[in-house]
């Protein structure tokens, strides 16, 4: 059993998709600092880049070409924890490669579409004593539920989120 963990877990690291129009954009460009707008993308993609980048800081818990990290949080689902995760209500950010085919999103599949977990971010967290301080105001008082941050987003900005996270889809890759 530990060997067949063991190998597909080997496997499944050895699917690259190294061809979305993300990357594609960042053909010699280094990681950081980041650079944009990027010439393959449209408007409203450049726009989602600068704010997964910059303004709403998504990028504190999706980082790198994989955009993703090890560490666990707990994202605001759920002002009481209902699952435990890796305790307390956290849980590991995935990687956003390809991640506009991959619905339903959350570890409990909350959530059918990208319109949803943006909204979520925007102003759906919910207030949680472990709320991550990456999604918590800083006012926010020790040991007590959180006041989650708010982005207010306007509906074009949420938009421009879901055009860019739709860029990190290899098209090629899933057809191969």
């Amino acid at each position: 059993d530990e060997r067949m963990a063991w190998a597909l877990s080997q496997f499944i690291r050895s699917m690259v998709a190294p061809n979305s129009k993300y990357d594609q954009g960042r053909i010699g460009q280094p990681l950081t600092p980041f650079t944009w707008p990027k010439d393959n993308f449209t408007d409203q993609e450049n726009l989602g880049l600068r704010l997964f980048y910059g303004d709403a800081e998504c990028a504190s818990c999706h980082f790198g070409d994989l955009q993703a990290t090890i560490e666990t949080f707990n994202n605001g689902l759920d002002a009481v924890t209902t699952d435990e995760g890796a305790g307390g209500g956290q849980f590991k950010s995935p990687s956003l490669r390809n991640i506009a085919v991959t619905a339903p999103y959350m570890h409990d599949g909350r959530f059918a579409t990208l319109e949803e977990v943006v909204d979520h971010y925007d102003r759906g967290i919910q207030p949680h004593t472990n709320l991550s301080h990456l999604l918590r105001r800083i006012d926010s008082p020790p040991g007590r539920p959180s006041v989650p941050l708010r982005l207010n987003l306007t509906d074009e900005e949420r938009a421009a989120l879901v055009a860019f996270l739709r860029t990190l889809t290899d098209e090629s890759f899933l057809a191969d």
